[in-house]
């Protein structure tokens, strides 16, 4: 079965497990390992951590101008409620679900791939919230008996998901004829060579040991470097196309549960639900040495190829450029069809929605743009059957090429840099293709290619110091995660890049967000939760300084 529908399949075979097998539960709120389906609960951990990713994507693109973020200042851009989702869904779904997973595994042994994965997904998830909001609960957080966990310290809770990837690393390593094969796996093939399957497994595993050591390069630099010079030298990282880490959505269903990538469904059936950034637009837009990106029709499509007109449509043409932007700074509109939002644009919402631009093909599984200037709708494109993007091979060359030139790690900065813009340019184009008109000529040919990155390492060799390299290595890395706003989120705390980001329209915004607040779930239920005053929070692992970056 191809992997595309999986995700149909489980989502569908939750609702109906969930309708049928609890009447033959002793008690449902107490379900043993004998009663439960380690699949089943599998499913449920990939199904529910694929809506943890795309929620805190959403506010790590937002804070990065990689989305238009909406709100006057920061302190008024999001609400405690705003987070109550993502909160939920990381406690009383994946951390749940994954802890009766290692019970199975101690209990009725045989099921170490079922184990190692959940510990995988748990570890994203732990360090994820803690890159989030800081301190939070973990120790206490899954006693039935305890209605007020406490907060745990950051770097005790970080440390705790480390130990997730070690311990799924040993489960893979010490798996045999008799382990359990999962049934379904909805980010990795597995039907013809389970050894190929674990590897996989195993490779991940081991790049999110290398993701934790850059984070936490800046407050212990000496065991980041053997740490990730370790990890090289053994050479299990992910370094191919077919070992990208992704979950993959279909079109196979556009009623509940619809199995369409969501930002294919918030833009393509009703209108557009999501504004664009002019920031992230512009800067493909106007691309290196006369060339633009060759990545701008994958991950953008134009509903309209005019220039705006109607002020009642977009109000900001008949306004001058404020005052605290820079030269290079675009403002309101990019041209040629291309209409997004400014940073922090907390105007009303005017009629547009069937005029924006919007999501294309990579990775929401839209409409390539080959200048149709057509409203998307949900017939356009692939449908929805796009993918979320988590680890690519291009990314671990970024945060390799980041490691040689701030810890010196093995590799040449340089080498690793072109590397991965290369790599990132070829996964893009390479990606769905069977939506591309065979006779486009609008699909980038590689001596456009190679023009763009020629342009991108004349710009790297033209810097003096290494900030100006960290600069363009971190800008290229801005634009390879298009879909994954976790990684950009903690490099642009971590780096403080790039730093030709637009401006918020405000010119006086308030501190940004090192941290989020707690969700009111967390505050309003739990006497020891204390609220943060301020945005300004920064995680243990930021010692940045204050005003690092807005």
């Amino acid at each position: 079965m191809k992997k595309t529908f999986k995700i149909f399949l489980a989502a569908v075979g939750l609702l109906m497990a969930t309708s049928c097998e609890l009447d033959l539960l002793d008690n449902p709120n107490e379900v043993s390992t004998e009663q439960g389906d380690p699949d089943f609960v599998l499913n449920s951990v990939q199904l529910n951590f694929a809506d943890f990713f795309v929620a805190m994507s959403q506010f790590g693109m937002d804070n990065t101008r990689m989305l238009a973020m909406f709100g006057n200042n920061y302190p008024n851009a999001y609400q405690a409620t705003t987070f109550d989702g993502v909160w939920t869904t990381a406690y009383a779904n994946i951390l749940n679900d994954v802890q009766y997973l290692e019970q199975v595994q101690e209990e009725r042994g045989t099921f170490e791939y079922h184990a190692a994965m959940a510990k995988v997904f748990r570890a994203y998830t732990l360090m994820s919230m803690v890159d989030y909001f800081g301190d939070v609960p973990f120790t206490e957080t899954l006693d039935p008996n305890n209605f007020n966990p406490k907060a745990d310290p950051a770097s005790g809770v970080y440390q705790a998901a480390f130990n997730d990837l070690s311990d799924a690393i040993e489960l893979i390593e010490n798996a045999d004829e008799t382990t359990v094969v999962p049934e379904t796996d909805l980010y990795y093939e597995f039907e013809d060579e389970v050894s190929d399957w674990s590897v996989k497994w195993l490779k991940l595993a081991k790049t999110l040991q290398l993701r934790y050591h850059l984070q936490t390069r800046l407050i212990n630099a000496a065991a980041s470097t053997t740490a990730i010079n370790n990890l090289i030298a053994e050479g299990n990282l992910i370094d191919s196309d077919d070992e990208a880490f992704l979950f993959n959505y279909s079109s196979a269903s556009i009623a509940a549960p619809d199995s369409r990538h969501p930002w294919f469904s918030a833009n393509y059936v009703n209108g557009a639900g999501q504004y664009m950034s002019n920031s992230y637009i512009n800067h493909m837009f106007v691309g290196k040495a006369g060339t633009r990106d060759p990545r701008i029709r994958h991950y953008f499509y134009r509903q309209t190829l005019a220039i705006p007109t109607d002020v009642n449509v977009l109000d900001c043409i008949e306004q001058t450029k404020p005052a605290h932007y820079g030269a290079n700074d675009v403002f309101c509109f990019v041209g040629q069809g291309y209409w997004g939002r400014d940073h922090l644009d907390d105007d009303g919402i005017p009629p547009d929605n069937l005029l924006r631009t919007i999501y294309g093909l990579y990775p929401a599984g839209g409409q390539w743009d080959d200048s149709q200037g057509e409203r998307g709708t949900q017939d356009s494109g692939a449908k929805g059957s796009g993918m979320l993007p988590i680890m690519l091979p291009s990314f671990v060359l970024f945060m390799r090429a980041e490691a040689a030139l701030t810890l010196g790690t093995t590799g040449v900065p340089r080498t690793l840099f072109e590397q991965a813009v290369r790599s990132s340019i070829g996964f893009v184009r390479s990606y769905n293709t069977d939506f591309i008109p065979l006779t486009s000529t609008r699909f980038p040919n590689t001596t456009a290619v190679d023009a763009f990155v020629t342009g991108v390492m004349t710009d790297y060799d033209a810097q003096t110091t290494d900030a100006g390299r960290l600069n363009a290595i971190v800008t290229e890395y801005w634009i390879a995660l298009w879909g994954n706003g976790v990684d950009m989120y903690n490099t642009y705390r971590r780096t403080g890049m790039p730093t030709t980001l637009q401006p918020a329209l405000n010119a006086t915004p308030g501190a940004f967000y090192r941290s989020f607040t707690y969700p009111s779930v967390y505050v309003n239920r739990n006497n020891t939760a204390v609220q943060k005053t301020t945005p300004a929070v920064k995680v243990f692992w930021d010692n940045n300084p204050d005003g690092f970056i807005d």
